[in-house]
């Protein structure tokens, strides 16, 4: 019986930390968005890879700390930021 609720246990704490970070990153996009950072949401990644290669890329050209991503949505303080990520991504 502890095994079980051991296991429920974990998957409670799993599942608040996924909420909280969840809530965090939604937080996060909304400051950043509110202080005048230009916002993009891609409509979907092609597959792992093609989010490995945004990754890639992000870090290449973008400059650290001027960017910040969840999952599919972005924030860019630059303007030519985002729109070299929407001319290269989305279109």
């Amino acid at each position: 019986m502890s095994l079980s609720l051991n296991l429920e246990d974990e998957i409670s704490a799993k599942l608040s930390q996924e909420i909280k970070e969840s809530i965090d990153c939604a937080i996060a996009l909304e400051m950043f968005k509110q202080s005048g950072w230009h916002y993009i949401e891609i409509s979907r990644f092609a597959d792992n890879n093609h989010a490995v290669d945004i990754t890639h890329w992000l870090e290449e050209f973008i400059e650290k700390g001027m960017y910040y991503r969840a999952g599919r949505e972005f924030v860019f303080k630059k303007d030519i930021d985002c729109t070299m990520f929407t001319l290269k991504w989305c279109v």
